[in-house]
């Protein structure tokens, strides 16, 4: 036999993913997201009620220059995007949440992974156990 044969190792069918784990993803992609903008909107309702400082620096409607609505398209986006009010503020609270869910789902996943999943898959070998003796 060659050094250089066809005899290679062929790994069999890569197994379907877990519900558990698609569920988990579908968490981190489309969930999470839609709870931190949601979230956003009612820290700024709440800050603005109790007249929170950095809340007033990010309030208001966004502003474009006068050359975006020139663009046929983009001025329709555009308008959308001014219509909404507090954008910043609500952008940058929803991302902070994001932020902090996201870890927290993390977390979670990992522990979650580490005691259900086995250590050593097929075709890892444990750690070899080796005793010390003292040499005299």
């Amino acid at each position: 036999m060659s050094k250089y044969s066809s005899n290679r190792f062929t790994p069999s069918a890569k197994k379907e993913t877990h519900v558990v784990w698609r569920g988990i993803g579908l968490l981190l992609m489309i969930i999470v997201p839609i709870i931190s903008w949601l979230g956003g909107e009612e820290l700024v309702a709440i800050g603005k009620e109790q007249n929170w400082p950095f809340i007033w620096e990010l309030t208001g409607y966004v502003q474009f220059p006068a050359e975006v609505f020139m663009v046929p398209v983009i001025s329709n986006i555009a308008g959308w995007i001014a219509s909404i009010e507090d954008l910043p503020a609500k952008l940058f609270l929803g991302f902070l949440i994001l932020v902090v869910l996201s870890g927290i789902v993390s977390v979670v996943y990992a522990a979650v992974y580490r005691s259900i999943v086995p250590r050593y898959g097929r075709f890892d070998a444990p750690a070899p156990v080796e005793r010390v003796r003292k040499k005299f």
